[in-house]
């Protein structure tokens, strides 16, 4: 629930600042960027954790095809890798922090 708080924040923010993003030297540009790579990381992350806490909770079953469990792995698998992997991505987002303080 804190993801959607985070996120409703971050559109806002987007939106206020969307016709001054692409003037060159903008911090905001650089702001937004960090954040949403960071949404994108923490996302599929606690997702791809929540499949698999989800899916250990239902015991054999969850491991069965009738459970449909392997389908949300591999469809949110991919969420880990396209745009950029999310370890690269963290790192990305941390240079960003330290570069900031």
């Amino acid at each position: 629930m804190t993801l959607k708080f985070a996120l409703e924040d971050f559109f806002a923010a987007f939106n206020l600042n969307n016709p001054n993003l692409l003037v060159a030297g903008n911090k905001k540009t650089e702001e937004n960027h960090a954040f949403s790579t960071f949404f994108k990381y923490y996302a599929g992350t606690i997702a791809q954790q929540d499949i698999i806490e989800s899916r250990q909770a239902m015991g054999g079953l969850g491991y069965s095809a009738y459970s449909r469990m392997n389908e949300f792995m591999e469809e949110n698998d991919i969420n880990l890798t396209w745009e950029g992997d999310n370890k690269v991505i963290l790192q990305q987002t941390s240079k960003f922090i330290l570069k900031n303080i």
